[in-house]
C-alpha cells in the first residue's frame, strides 16, 4: 500500500516491488529504507502481527466526505433514501 506525497488518503495504491524498483526515482533506496526500519521495530518487539490485522491501514476519517460539490438530478431517483 503506497500514499504518494502531496497526495491525499484518496490516492493510495496497491504496487508490487518491482513497480517500485523500476518506476519511481530512488524507489530502491526507498524500498531498502522502509525494510530497515519494519527489521527494526521487529527486533524491538514493536511489532504485533495480530493487531496489525485488526488495524485498518489507515484512518478512515481522512476519506469521509466533507461536503458535496455539485450533483444531478438523477441522485433522487437513484437513491431515493439518502437524498
Amino acid at each position: 500500500m503506497v500514499k504518494y506525497k502531496d497526495y491525499s488518503y484518496l490516492h493510495l495504491e496497491w504496487i508490487s516491488e518491482d513497480e517500485i524498483v523500476n518506476d519511481s526515482k530512488g524507489g530502491k533506496n526507498k524500498l531498502n529504507r522502509f525494510n530497515k526500519m519494519f527489521d527494526k521495530k521487529i527486533r524491538e518487539g514493536d511489532y504485533d502481527p495480530e493487531a496489525v490485522e485488526n488495524e485498518k491501514f489507515f484512518d478512515p476519517t481522512f476519506i469521509e466526505v466533507d461536503r458535496i460539490l455539485h450533483t444531478s438530478e438523477l441522485f433522487p431517483v437513484i437513491h431515493p433514501k439518502k437524498a
